[in-house]
């Protein structure tokens, strides 16, 4: 029960006294002041010059625990104590040090063994130690060096092993020295920052592209939406010119937005119309062939090409047509089954009209790929095709007006017709209304 007021203390609150804590102060003059620390700070006077030093008071924190004392090591390593071991043959002992790893062990002076036992003996200047060669023995039996990590320094190579020789290992260096400058150029071109900034960069680009199609896109819309009603007006007004200009405009805009929808191959269609009709041809093709014929250009001094390209070049004409039914072409004839011949609708779509010029022989020809869209028919096919002149030439004495096959097209609309005077009259009138009709069914442009 001894000591039983003092461990109650402790449990119930109590704490062991505190361990003093010594200071030593110096004073700037070289004097010193040494005490125990108190509870709160002291002002002390330096006993040379009367300076007063402020000392702190003792902490209230645990102190650390001291470190254990370091033995200094001396400069030479210290020798393993020896041990003694008993021979079981002979009974006597010797005493043997202590083998390191890695190490060769080391013979202790002194050591002796006995002719009968055959113990060790220390090494005599007549008996080589071990791993040093004897006199008589050659060089291959003795050990070769070896550096720290165990391996065999100097290779019998006759060459330095950080230095390759051969072509493989040159190539091999060369090659991780090329790999080491483009990663380290990769490193320096590609950083974090910059492809961070490439990105946005690219994403502002995506962006921008987009909105301006899609800006382009609805300026396209309300082109065609626009254009297109003041084109009608300006049509029912008569003003051909202005609806050339604005069927042009909506032309234009179907042509970015890549429409092929029937409302848009009308106003396409509705556009050539009004296009040729204020640029047709203002004589016959009689005239003009007549013209190019019996001008004497030559005693003029001019060439007939190039009146022809200043004064009618582009201009359009209106040219009927009759194409042939399709005809049947026996086996035999072709070697094979029953074939239709090429006619109405096929891909020889070579017109050929002859014209009469006084004693002139004269003929319209043209490659016309619209002329494919006419349907094959076992009857012939009545069609009006408006197309620009090409050329005026003479082929083999004979003179050719010549059409231009990309600007062919076939006409549908009664008015724009009757409007340049070609509709007629009476049985040509209904009979040209039906041409048309059955042109724009075949167009898809029927209203």
């Amino acid at each position: 029960m001894s000591g039983w007021l003092s461990r109650a203390v402790a449990v119930f609150g109590g704490r062991p006294a505190a361990e003093p804590q010594p200071f030593d102060v110096r004073c700037p003059c070289g004097g010193r002041v040494a005490g125990v620390r108190t509870d709160s700070s002291q002002l002390l006077g330096c006993p040379g010059c009367r300076q007063m030093l402020l000392v702190l008071p003792a902490t209230v924190y645990p102190l650390p625990a001291r470190p254990k004392p370091v033995v200094p090591k001396s400069g030479g390593a210290a020798s393993p104590p020896a041990e003694t071991t008993t021979s079981p043959e002979s009974g006597s002992g010797r005493s043997l040090r202590k083998r390191r790893r890695g190490q060769a062990p080391v013979d202790e002076p002194g050591q002796e063994v006995s002719a009968e036992s055959g113990a060790e003996t220390s090494a005599s200047p007549a008996q080589p130690s071990k791993g040093t060669p004897s006199p008589g023995a050659s060089s291959t039996d003795s050990p070769r060096p070896r550096d720290a990590g165990g391996a065999i320094a100097g290779a019998a190579t006759g060459r330095s092993s950080g230095i390759p020789t051969d072509r493989r290992s040159e190539r091999k260096a060369a090659n991780a020295r090329f790999a080491a400058a483009v990663s380290a150029w990769r490193k320096r071109t590609f950083t974090p920052v910059r492809l961070v900034v490439a990105a946005v960069l690219l994403c502002l680009a995506g962006t921008g592209y987009w909105l301006r199609l899609r800006q382009d896109v609805l300026q396209a819309e309300r082109v065609v939406t626009e254009s297109s009603r003041l084109a009608e007006v300006a049509v029912e007004s008569r003003s051909w010119g202005e609806a050339a200009e604005l069927y042009g405009q909506v032309e234009s805009a179907l042509d970015r937005l890549q429409r092929e929808d029937p409302p848009a191959r009308r106003l396409r269609q509705w556009s050539r119309e009004v296009r040729a009709m204020t640029n047709l041809l203002p004589t016959t093709l009689a005239d003009l062939v007549d013209e190019a014929a019996n001008g004497d250009w030559e005693a003029r001094g001019l060439n007939w090409s190039e009146v022809f390209r200043a004064s009618h070049a582009d201009q359009w004409v209106l040219v009927e047509s009759t194409l042939p039914a399709v005809e049947e072409v026996a086996p035999e004839d072709t070697g094979g089954p029953g074939v239709e011949k090429l006619g109405a609708g096929g891909p020889g779509t070579v017109i050929s009209v002859p014209l009469l010029v006084g004693p002139i022989r004269a003929t319209v020809e043209g490659d016309l790929p619209v002329l494919a869209k006419v349907p094959v028919a076992d009857r012939p096919a009545r069609v009006l095709v408006a197309a620009q002149i090409a050329a005026v030439e003479t082929v083999d004495g004979r003179w050719v007006v010549r059409l231009a096959g990309d600007s062919a097209f076939l006409w549908v609309h009664p008015g724009t017709l009757e409007e340049i005077g070609l509709l007629g009259e009476g049985d040509d009138l209904q009979a040209s209304r039906t041409m048309l009709e059955q042109q724009a069914e075949w167009l898809g442009v029927t209203e």
